[in-house]
This record gives structure tokens, C-alpha cells and sequence, in this order.
């Protein structure tokens, strides 16, 4: 390999895709988005996480003892599965998470098993 990296890192992905929302240092905004750093949404189930970012997020939403109620946009059109897999990667083991990496095989398989959803998730279905 002469080293040349062909897709965007997952922090590329994210800077790009997620931090105009969720602010470059993961911490979101009081009246906006809710923090990634140190967020159990973040940290818990892979397959949860995978969703909302394919299928997008409805609130009301609470993280911490806070309650956020702006709507996610759902990025599985714009973002193909190495891409997702690479930025929740990122996100799971940056602003202080420590989480286990999401494989590309692992947002393949949640894709296929929600073809053909076209609503947001909503915290109560995803269970929270």
C-alpha cells in the first residue's frame, strides 16, 4: 500500500456529517442536540446506535438528566456501511467513551433487518 487512505476517517465522517449538530467535542448544545461524550446511548447497544443513524431519531430523548426533543436526520442514504462503521467507531472511543469498535458486517446486518423502514426511531421503540 502506498499509504493513501481512499475513504474519509471516522472522524472525517464525523466532523462532516455529525458535529454541526453534535459539536466537534461531542458535548452538544443545551437547547440542541444531546452530548455523545459519556452519553449510555453512545456506550450501550451497537444495534441501537446503528438505527438512529440509519433510520434517524424523533424525540423526546433523554441523556443524563436532561431531556432533548430535536429530531435526528437519518444518514443511511448519504452514508454506506464502512462509513457508519467508521464513524461510530470514532464516536464510541472519543469524548471520553470507551466502547467496543461497530463493524461494517454488524451495520450490514441491522440495515438488512429494517429494509424498507422509512419512519425516524423514536427513544421509547429503541427502548429508553
Amino acid at each position: 500500500s502506498d499509504g493513501i487512505r481512499i475513504s474519509e476517517t471516522g472522524e472525517t465522517l464525523f466532523l462532516n456529517h455529525c458535529a454541526a449538530c453534535h459539536h466537534p467535542n461531542g458535548l452538544g448544545s443545551e437547547n440542541g442536540l444531546p452530548p455523545l461524550a459519556g452519553s449510555p446511548w453512545v456506550e450501550g447497544e451497537e444495534s441501537r446506535l446503528i438505527r438512529i443513524v440509519l433510520h434517524g431519531l424523533m424525540g423526546p430523548v433523554t441523556v443524563g438528566d436532561k431531556q432533548f426533543t430535536n429530531v435526528m436526520a437519518p444518514l443511511g442514504a448519504v452514508l454506506n456501511d464502512q462509513q457508519i462503521s467508521d464513524v461510530l467507531t470514532f464516536v464510541r472511543q472519543s469524548f471520553d467513551n470507551d466502547a467496543a469498535p461497530v463493524s461494517p458486517d454488524a451495520v450490514a446486518k441491522v440495515r438488512k433487518a429494517h429494509e424498507g423502514r422509512v419512519q425516524f426511531w423514536t427513544a421509547k421503540e429503541l427502548g429508553r
